[in-house]
Order: C-alpha cells, then structure tokens, then sequence
C-alpha cells in the first residue's frame, strides 16, 4: 500500500482500504488506522452507530444515504466527541506520513479533504444535513479523494 495513499484514507476516517502499485509497504503501520479502527469500536459513539458509519466512509453501507433523519440535541454532543476523536487520529496519520517522508503534496490534499470533512460534520451538527445527506457527502469525499490521489500519483510518476 502506498503510504501516503493510504494516510488518504485514514484521514477520512482513519482506516486504510486504498492500494496501489508501490513496490514495499512502510517499516512502521500507521497509528491514525488503529486509532480509527479503535473509535469504530468505542461504545461511547453508540447513540450515533448506524446513523454514521464510524469506520472508513468508502465501508459505508449504501443504505445510510436514505436515512432522512437530523442529528437531535441528544446525538450532536456524541457527534462532536466522534468528530474530535477522528481528528486526533488524523493528526496520528499525519505526523506518520511526515516520518515517512510523504510527499508535500499529499499533505495538501490530505488537509483539503480532511476539511471538507469537518465542514460536512459541521453542517450535520447544524441541522444543515441529513444523516442521509451527510452519507452522500462522506461517500463524495471518498470518490473526490480517490481521484484526485490518482491525479496526484500521475503527477508525482512524471516528475
């Protein structure tokens, strides 16, 4: 697996599933991944199991995208925590691809998409989203992140 590739991913939700053709897969694994698998499985976020899929977003169940309800005054504390938790993990993933001499230019999209991800998160806690709505986002951001990580890989290969 491409390090930085899959730091992508664990950025989005902190769990690696992207491969590609890099001949050697890093010395170390990335904490950001166990630390997302870790939070997928904190029955702390249980209010909220089933309406967001707490592990990787390109996981998700197609079905989640129909779900038409809005966070309550209940669930948007548990979203927040869930939110916050995923950051500390990202930051994990981060600092990894940093040690692992990542391109710069991963950075910057692994920032770009982990913002949109906040973004999206925010307009739930807003009400701006449905849980469905927001299913749609996160599964858009998988696909954005999937293209524009193959943009970038062409990119890199030319240099």
């Amino acid at each position: 697996m491409h390090k930085a590739t899959a730091v992508l991913f664990a950025g989005l939700s902190v769990v690696s599933v992207c491969a590609s053709a890099a001949p050697k897969e890093p010395a170390t694994p990335n904490p950001g991944i166990a630390c997302g698998e870790a939070i997928a499985r904190n029955p702390d976020f249980a209010p909220i199991n089933g309406k967001i899929f707490l592990g990787n977003p390109a996981n998700q169940p197609s079905d989640m995208l129909n779900i038409s309800d809005k966070a309550t005054d209940a669930e948007k504390p548990v979203i927040s925590a869930w939110l916050s938790a995923r950051q500390a993990c990202f930051r994990q993933s981060v600092a990894w691809v940093q040690q692992q001499g990542g391109p710069k230019e991963y950075l910057s999209l692994l920032g770009d998409i982990n913002a949109a991800a906040i973004a999206r998160t925010e307009d739930l806690l807003a009400g701006r989203l449905t849980y469905g709505g927001y299913a749609k986002a996160r599964h858009d951001l998988v696909e954005r992140a999937k293209i524009e990580t193959e943009r970038l890989q062409r990119y890199l290969r030319a240099q």
